[in-house]
């Protein structure tokens, strides 16, 4: 989707969460994807951030992915 520089899903209790870094609105991305992706497959819910996490080796941070929504899973 224009206007989106990066986006990741985690998988979490149940359910699909996408968190995304862009300008377009949830409504817009929830339309979209609807659009272009098969029903299970569509997020359960969106997150809009400022910017992906990174770790250490410039991969996107599951874990602080998790951390932002207060499931992080003990190892």
């Amino acid at each position: 989707l224009d206007g989106v520089t990066s986006a990741c899903s985690i998988y979490e209790k149940d359910k699909i969460i996408l968190f995304y870094v862009g300008l377009p609105p949830k409504a817009q991305m929830a339309s979209h994807l609807k659009e272009c992706l098969p029903s299970y497959m569509v997020p359960n819910k969106l997150i809009p951030i400022e910017q992906m996490p990174l770790n250490a080796n410039g991969k996107t941070d599951r874990m602080a992915l998790r951390d932002l929504i207060g499931t992080r899973r003990k190892s």
